[in-house]
């Protein structure tokens, strides 16, 4: 038996503390164009994994982000990537994950997907920002204890309005640098 493990590594950037008003061109996906599924474990995954960093920053208004999931939909990606950090340097949490959430529901609800039809990817923030930070001197910053990964699954699980994650990942970068998973030690 082959065993995984999947580390994110995922890098915030510095945005301006607006985002920029920006006409843009038409998102399509190419039609007829198969897409490829990969096998992570038992997951049948796409090779395209739809990201929603920017959804409540620069995609400001939840129905845009419906629109791109519905059109991600069409197109056959069955993967999404979020973190309970997104959208950063704006508002920093919870908003990818609840519009998510939102969208999961309301299709449900319309009988147009099925929860175990697509494949949702979310991380942890070792900061705490956006997330679940705790009561003051419980968790340290920085770190990936066994509270925090449960505290911090568990309210994602909430903003999704599901009952299980796909693939849940550490998010980087931790500000602890090597100490982190005991890289100083590593020769």
């Amino acid at each position: 038996m082959q065993i995984r493990v999947a580390f994110s590594i995922c890098a915030a950037m510095c945005l301006p503390p607006k985002p920029p008003v920006v006409a843009a061109a038409p998102r399509t996906l190419k039609r007829d164009v198969p897409l490829v599924k990969k096998q992570i474990g038992t997951m049948h995954v796409t090779e395209v994994c739809a990201g929603t960093m920017t959804w409540g920053s620069f995609v400001e208004k939840e129905e845009s982000a419906h629109k791109e999931l519905d059109t991600f939909l069409a197109a056959g990606v069955n993967f999404l990537d979020t973190a309970e950090i997104y959208p950063v340097a704006f508002n920093y949490g919870k908003t990818t994950e609840t519009w998510i959430g939102n969208w999961l529901t309301r299709r449900i609800d319309e009988g147009t997907v099925k929860r175990e039809d697509l494949y949702f990817a979310t991380k942890c923030n070792p900061l705490g920002t956006g997330g679940t930070v705790g009561k003051p001197g419980k968790w340290k910053k920085h770190a990936f204890d066994a509270d925090r990964l449960r505290a911090s699954c568990e309210a994602s699980l909430s903003r999704l309005q599901c009952d299980y994650i796909d693939l849940y990942m550490l998010h980087f970068p931790s500000r602890m640098g090597g100490e982190a998973f005991g890289w100083a030690n590593w020769k």
